[in-house]
């Protein structure tokens, strides 16, 4: 993977990490653009992922959809954001019927630590 930066500006890059269905699958990944832009990465099997997202103004969601190598399709809405890290927070399911738990942004590793989560339930909208 290419570094990723974050740049606040067109070439900004941030951290994607997501949990799908309950077996312990994950996926590792980056989103870049400012507004709209690509994403990149792979689930924890080693399956390489592409897809594409984009913040809707006025609503104050982005959906985000992605493609696997192995055939797996998933649709992602962000509908929250932490304001401490900024991390967004969405939910979705991929074309097998699992439920996906997505979370992105330059700080989405401290957000998921115990301390991130003690913020309580304000910080977790689901």
């Amino acid at each position: 993977m290419p570094p990723c930066e974050n740049t606040m500006a067109g070439d900004n890059c941030a951290r994607v990490l997501a949990c799908i269905g309950g077996d312990g699958l994950w996926f590792d990944g980056q989103a870049r653009g400012w507004g709209k832009g690509i994403i990149l990465g792979a689930m924890s099997d080693g399956t390489p992922c592409t897809g594409s997202w984009r913040y809707r103004e006025g609503v104050n969601i982005a959906p985000a959809s992605l493609s696997c190598e192995d055939g797996t399709k998933g649709k992602v809405i962000y509908y929250s954001q932490d304001n401490v890290t900024g991390t967004g927070i969405g939910r979705g399911l991929d074309s097998r019927l699992r439920g996906l738990r997505v979370w992105s942004g330059h700080n989405v590793l401290e957000f998921l630590t115990p301390k991130g989560r003690a913020r309580g339930p304000a910080a977790l909208h689901w």
